[in-house]
């Protein structure tokens, strides 16, 4: 019986590869219900995601009891508890309810892309958990094939604690602080925790029993991503060629604020770029109007950036006049303008 994975060759996933490159990635599960059901049984926090948790040491506060101060187009939310300590809202996956998990429902049925004979270079585990669903002896498999073409392989998993032999192929992949001391004790070489950017602010730099803490070089650049991070010395995520490290990722799910913030900017360009009169040929006029909702966004995006209030406030007027009041509140909160 082959090994539950399904592996692909790719060079469409921007987080994974250059123009020009690709890589090959494999799912853990050779099925949609296998896949989801290691996701279950790693007991993954990002399944559901939108709780809020204390990134120090784990504990979940009700909802009720959250202040909350808006995120703005310049600064992230901020959520505190009742005694003024600063929360995070869990992130929801992405690979999950994304391209990822989708894309497997396709290849599922194909012989070809099932076990250990398509794969030669590899990111792992890119939707599903490894060790929930795969054997010690299997990973071990996949991981010794991967390294006979390649020097590295990438794959994290969230079920350590349940099987911390994972730790000897994995990085050790954490919810919180007290998290990444539990992988280190029970010998992670290299641990990650997805948090808001203004709580990775305040650890880059710093060391947690030793560990490094840095940000994800594809966060910060990019020209980075996992095909060429690292350099000659090779990804900061892999877990037998590298050691002390605690990679921080930026929350980039649907619950992140991340994606939020470019949804909004999104529907303030929209409404802020005028119609023009119709030609008659809607394909042609829906282009031309995309167009011009792209370079308002983009024009946006400068002003912001540069500090150009001015800009701000002028496609900030624009745009009210086209929404509701309590719409136009929200876009004068979250461009921090006093245009009405």
């Amino acid at each position: 019986m082959p090994i539950k994975i399904l592996s692909n060759y790719s060079d469409k996933n921007s987080k994974l590869t250059k123009q020009g490159h690709g890589i090959v990635q494999w799912r853990a599960g050779s099925n949609q219900e296998e896949i989801k059901a290691s996701c279950n049984d790693a007991n993954c926090l990002f399944l559901k995601g939108g709780a809020f948790m204390n990134p120090v040491d784990g504990t979940i506060i009700p909802g009720k009891k959250i202040v909350t101060i808006p995120g703005t187009s310049m600064s992230d939310p901020i959520y505190n508890d009742s005694k003024g300590n600063q929360l995070m809202k869990v992130d929801s996956c992405f690979a999950i309810s994304g391209t990822p998990y989708l894309a497997s429902y396709r290849m599922q049925d194909d012989p070809r892309l099932k076990g250990i004979e398509g794969l030669k270079r590899a990111r792992g585990a890119v939707v599903g958990n490894a060790s929930t669903v795969m054997s010690k002896e299997e990973l071990e498999e996949v991981d010794t094939t991967i390294r006979q073409s390649l020097k590295h392989h990438i794959l994290y998993d969230h079920a350590w604690r349940k099987n911390p032999w994972v730790l000897d192929h994995a990085v050790a992949s954490c919810n919180h602080i007290a998290d990444i001391r539990a992988a280190i004790s029970m010998g992670a070489s290299v641990c990650s925790v997805v948090l808001p950017q203004n709580i990775i602010d305040q650890y880059r730099g710093k060391k947690v029993e030793g560990f490094h803490m840095t940000q994800c070089p594809e966060n910060v650049s990019p020209k980075i991503n996992c095909i060429n991070c690292g350099g000659k010395s090779g990804p900061l995520c892999d877990a037998k060629t590298r050691s002390n490290l605690v990679i921080m990722f930026q929350q980039h799910g649907g619950n992140s604020w991340k994606r939020q913030k470019k949804a909004i900017m999104g529907n303030i360009a929209k409404n802020a770029t005028p119609d023009e009169p119709t030609t008659g040929d809607k394909s042609r006029d829906k282009r031309k109007r995309k167009i011009r909702v792209s370079m308002t966004l983009e024009k946006l995006q400068k002003a912001i950036k540069q500090g150009d209030r001015q800009t701000i406030v002028t496609i900030a007027e624009n745009a009210m006049q086209r929404v509701s009041k309590a719409t136009a509140k929200k876009y004068r909160k979250f461009l921090e303008v006093t245009c009405e």
